[in-house]
């Protein structure tokens, strides 16, 4: 495969309008907003903390070696992954919501990629509530049915993640379309870092320390404003 068609195909992964409108979840930003969070400086805070603080260490490691076990048609070994990624992520609702996207990517690269059975068959896990479905996992999955390497799907995921706070963000009415491409733009480095310092972690060794995130997910369970997921 050329490197101008993978270069395509990651662009149609990582774009804000796949698949016909990027499954946007909220991470949380529903509290913080509500107590206050405004302005390019906070967001790109916020941001930054989840790349480096939690992406890195847990999503990003959990697509690239479910990219490395795609390669080897191994989904015994990305079932362990999904399982690993599961406890990782505590609060209910980002777990709950992960898996629902998880689940419609997955038919999504079924229809997209029709001949790859990797795809099929860990659909058939899900379905039988013997794997999570996690969307990282679904995402890796669909970049290597695609022909990316594990450094191309890792990067189109933090972008991905990236994407989803900075949609979430103009959603919730905390910045406008001009801002959102500012922190768009400023936020590339972090992808790269973030990509960089997850690079050689065991997929058993993941962790997530993104606390002011985190803490605002779990405090959703008793608030009167929920997580979204469109």
């Amino acid at each position: 495969m050329s490197d101008a068609l993978r270069l395509a195909l990651a662009l149609q992964l990582g774009d804000s309008a796949f698949p016909g409108g990027m499954y946007t979840q909220s991470h949380g930003l529903e509290l913080l907003v509500e107590e206050g969070l405004t302005g390019f400086a906070a967001f790109h805070e916020v941001i930054e903390c989840y790349l480096l603080d939690a992406a890195a260490t847990c999503e990003a490691v959990a697509a690239r070696h479910v990219a490395l076990a795609a390669v080897d048609h191994d989904l015994t070994l990305v079932g362990a992954i999904d399982e690993a990624l599961d406890l990782v992520r505590l609060p209910s609702e980002v777990r709950l919501a992960s898996r629902r996207c998880g689940g419609r990517m997955l038919e999504l690269g079924m229809h997209l990629f029709p001949d790859d059975l990797r795809l099929a068959r860990y659909r058939a896990c899900v379905d039988a509530a013997t794997s999570p479905g996690h969307q990282t996992v679904a995402m890796a999955l669909l970049g290597s049915a695609a022909g990316l390497t594990a450094d191309e799907i890792v990067v189109v995921e933090l972008h991905n993640l990236t994407t989803s706070l900075i949609s979430a963000a103009v959603r919730l009415g905390a910045i406008d379309y001009l801002l959102a491409q500012r922190l768009a733009l400023a936020c590339r480095p972090l992808i790269v870092a973030a990509a960089a310092r997850g690079a050689a972690l065991d997929w058993r060794a993941m962790h997530s320390s993104a606390p002011l995130l985190e803490i605002a997910q779990l405090r959703h369970a008793t608030a009167s404003s929920h997580l979204f997921v469109s």
